[in-house]
C-alpha cells in the first residue's frame, strides 16, 4: 500500500503522560492515545480501546478524533460496522475543515454508503479536500471530471487535478498520469512524459508503476526498446505482488524473451499470479501442466486450472477445458487408484477434482476426505485446502479453530496463501489473540514469495499524505487489516 508511515514512536513515559492527560479530559491527548491503541504504537494494539478514546475526544468536538471514529465505523475497527454512524462523524469533522474527513465524506456520498448517493454533493466535498492539497481527493476530483460524476466532463480540469496530486509525489497519481500521457485522453499523446511519471512512481516501489514501466520498455514506448530492462521491471513488480507483472514475467521466462528461458521460473510466477485469482495466469498454469513446461505433466491439474479460468470467463480456457474433458475422466480413474494406495499427491488431486467437478461428479464431502488424507501426510497444499474447508464449512461443519490449525501447518511449510491467512487471523484476532507483530511477520513471509493482495486499479487506493499526525485515513485501515480483498471484510 502507498500509505504514509508515522515517524513518531511513543515511549513508555510518553504513553503515561498521554494517558494522564487523556484521563483529565484533554481531547487532543484522548485522540492521540486512541491512535496509539489503534496502531499498536507504544502499547499493545487494541482497536476497541482505540475507538473508545476516539469517542471521548470526538464528543468534545475534536475534529481529528471525529474523523478517526468515522474510520472505525466504516471499517468495523473496535466497533460494529455502521456506515450511517461513520457518515455522521465524517460530516462533523469535515465541517470543521479536516481534509481527510472531507475526502471520506465525499467517498461515502459518491458510493451511497451510509447516506443517499449524491454525486453533486460528493464533488463539493472532494473539491474542498483537494483545495487543501489532499492527494486522494485530487485524484477523485480528476475522476469526477473524467467520468461525468456530478459535474460536466472537462479533460483539462481532470488533467490539472491529476497533475497536482502527481507533483506532490503521490505514486498512484503519478501512475495514473503516466497512463493519461500514454493514451492522450483528448491531449497529444506523449510517451516520453508517460515514462517519466511511471519511473517516478516505480522508484517509490509502487508495483503497478513498475509493471507499466516494464511494458513501456517491452514495447519501446517513450524509450528505446529493451526487453531485458522490461524483465527487470517485471521482476521488481512481481516481488511486490503485482499479478499482471507476475504473469508477464512468467511469459518472458517461458519464451526466453529478455531473459534466458527457464520453464521452472515461468511456472513459479504463473502460480503466484494464479493464486491471486488472475484468469490469464490460471490459463497459463493449465498450459504448463498440460504440456509439462517446468512442471510434471498432469492432465488433471491442467484441466483444473483451465476450469478455474473458464469460470471467470477467460476466452482461451473454455475450449481447452472441453478438449481435456474425456482425458480427465480417464485420468481420474487412474488417480483414484493411486490415492487409495496412499499417494498423497494423488489424494490432493482427487480432492481438487471432487471439489471442482473435473473428470468426476462434484462431491464436497468426498473432497474434504481426500484433502484430510493428504494433509495428514504433510501435503502443504492439501493442508491449505483443508483449512479452507473448515473455515467455510465446505464438506464438513465449520470449525475456525481447526481451520487455523491447518493453515498454520501449511504456512510453516511455506505455503504463501496460508501465510497470508495467518496474518489475517492475527491481525483481526480471530480465534487467536490479536497480535499485530505476528500478523506483520506472516504478511511479510507471504510477501517475500510475491504474494500480496493489492487493489487492482489505481483508483482503488487514495494515499492521505496530507493527513495530520492525529488523523487516520482509510488507507491505514488497509495497513491495519490487510484482509481488504478477502471475503469482503472491509469496504475499501
Amino acid at each position: 500500500m502507498m500509505t504514509e508511515k508515522r515517524i513518531h514512536q511513543y515511549t513508555e513515559k510518553e504513553i503515561e503522560r498521554l494517558r494522564r492527560d487523556a484521563e483529565r479530559g484533554d481531547a487532543d491527548a484522548q485522540n492521540k492515545l486512541g491512535l496509539c491503541y489503534a496502531m499498536g504504537d507504544g502499547v499493545k494494539q487494541d482497536s476497541r480501546l482505540g475507538a473508545e478514546w476516539y469517542r471521548k475526544a470526538a464528543e468534545q468536538g475534536n475534529a481529528e478524533a471525529q474523523n478517526n471514529l468515522g474510520v472505525c465505523y466504516i471499517g468495523g475497527l473496535g466497533v460494529e460496522r455502521n456506515d450511517c454512524e461513520a457518515v455522521k462523524w465524517f460530516r462533523k469533522s469535515a465541517e470543521q475543515g479536516t481534509a481527510a474527513a472531507q475526502n471520506h465524506l465525499a467517498r461515502c456520498l459518491n458510493d451511497g454508503m451510509g447516506v443517499d448517493q449524491d454525486e453533486v454533493e460528493a464533488e463539493k466535498w472532494f473539491r474542498k479536500a483537494a483545495e487543501q492539497g489532499h492527494t486522494g481527493a485530487q485524484l477523485s476530483l480528476s475522476s469526477c471530471y473524467t467520468n461525468d460524476q456530478g459535474i460536466v466532463p472537462d479533460h483539462e480540469e481532470a488533467a490539472r487535478w491529476l497533475r497536482k496530486a502527481a507533483e506532490q509525489g503521490d505514486a498512484v497519481a503519478q501512475t495514473a498520469l503516466s497512463l493519461w500521457c500514454h493514451k492522450g485522453n483528448g491531449d497529444e499523446q506523449n510517451d516520453g512524459e508517460a515514462v517519466k511519471w511511471a519511473r517516478m512512481a516505480a522508484e517509490q516501489e509502487y508495483a503497478k508503476a513498475q509493471y507499466i514501466l516494464g511494458i513501456y520498455y517491452y514495447e519501446g514506448k517513450g524509450v528505446v526498446q529493451d526487453r531485458a530492462e522490461a524483465v527487470t521491471c517485471f521482476q521488481k513488480a512481481s516481488a511486490n505482488g503485482d499479478k499482471h507483472a507476475q504473469t508477464a514475467l512468467g511469459n518472458c521466462f517461458l519464451d526466453g524473451v529478455g531473459v534466458k528461458s527457464n520453464p521452472q521460473e515461468a511456472a513459479k510466477w504463473f502460480r503466484r499470479a494464479a493464486e491471486q485469482d488472475f484468469p490469464p495466469a490460471m490459463e497459463r498454469m493449465g498450459y504448463v501442466y498440460e504440456y509439462g513446461k517446468g512442471v510434471s505433466q498432469d492432465t488433471l491439474i491442467a484441466a483444473i486450472w483451465y476450469g478455474r479460468a473458464a469460470q471467470q470467463d477467460n476466452p482461451w480456457s473454455y475450449q481447452k477445458m472441453n478438449r481435456l474433458r474425456t482425458a480427465a475422466e480417464y485420468e481420474v480413474r487412474i488417480r483414484r487408484g493411486k490415492a487409495s494406495k496412499g499417494d498423497a499427491q494423488s489424494q490432493y488431486v482427487m480432492g481438487l477434482c471432487c471439489s471442482e467437478e473435473v473428470g468426476i461428479k462434484q462431491d464436497l464431502v468426498q473432497a474434504f476426505e481426500w484433502f484430510l488424507l493428504a494433509a495428514n501426510q504433510g501435503h502443504p497444499q492439501a493442508q491449505y485446502h483443508l483449512g479452507e474447508c473448515y473455515y467455510s464449512g465446505i464438506g464438513t461443519e465449520r470449525n475456525v479453530s481447526a481451520a487455523i490449525e491447518w493453515y498454520r501447518k501449511a504456512a510453516l511449510q511455506g505455503e504463501a496463501k496460508a501465510q497470508y491467512e495467518m496474518g489475517i487471523f492475527y491481525d483481526e484476532g480471530v480465534e487467536v489473540e490479536q497480535d499485530s507483530k505476528q500478523a506483520e511477520q506472516w504478511f511479510q513471509k507471504a510477501a517475500a514469495q510475491g504474494f500480496g493482495l493489492l487493489p487492482d486499479s489505481v483508483d482503488d487506493t487514495f494515499p492521505a499524505k496530507t493527513a495530520g499526525e492525529g488523523t487516520v485515513s482509510f488507507e491505514e485501515v488497509f495497513r491495519l487489516a490487510q484482509s481488504v480483498m478477502r471475503r469482503s471484510r472491509r469496504p475499501w
